[in-house]
């Protein structure tokens, strides 16, 4: 996925009792931080713009993955069948219509709960998830692949995500190859 070289660094414990938990005078138990472990300012300006360029690319690959995540999520949380209304409630109102077809109603209260966000949050992070993975598959498979931003990928979903079935699908086809190959700012999402 990404020229050059890198470095990979896995934190396991070992098992070792520490006899001091508190740990030596100044020390904070915290993970570390990215920032402490790579020196980025001891990097060149070209080093430190290329990491940047990589910070981007990894911000859309988890975008994707996040989409899918939430997507999978909600297939686990189908809607009451119709035909089995909850009590008090006629057969039409059986379901709750939410940013993914076919899901509880209760959906979006979970997902905020589980990503430690607002409802509205949640809601806005489903029906982009739902849009991406299946009405935008091509540029889901963009932004997985590392070829589209974050950016650009939100670009599709707002001009294209309220559109009738099959022009998505067949609009994102078309215009995905120039938006993912732009290279300069103002070219696609600005």
């Amino acid at each position: 996925m990404f020229e050059g070289y890198g470095v990979g660094l896995t934190v396991a414990p070992l098992g070792l009792e520490d006899p001091d938990p508190a740990g030596p005078s100044g020390v904070v138990a915290r993970p570390s931080r990215l920032s402490e472990v790579l020196p980025v300012g001891e990097w060149s300006d070209a080093e430190q713009a290329l990491e940047l360029e990589r910070v981007q690319v990894l911000k859309g690959v988890l975008a994707a993955y996040e989409s899918h995540l939430v997507v999978s999520f909600a297939g686990r949380r189908p809607a009451p069948d119709a035909a089995d209304p909850r009590p008090g409630r006629s057969r039409a109102e059986g379901t709750a219509e939410g940013p993914i077809p076919g899901t509880s109603e209760f959906f979006v209260d979970e997902l905020a709960v589980v990503t430690n966000s607002s409802v509205r949050s949640a809601g806005v992070l489903a029906q982009q998830s739902y849009l991406l993975v299946e009405r935008l598959p091509v540029v889901w498979a963009a932004l997985a692949d590392g070829a589209l931003d974050v950016p650009r990928a939100r670009l599709f979903i707002d001009v294209l995500g309220p559109t009738a079935a099959g022009v998505a699908e067949a609009v994102s086809a078309e215009v995905l190859p120039e938006a993912a190959g732009c290279r300069w700012a103002g070219c696609a999402a600005g």
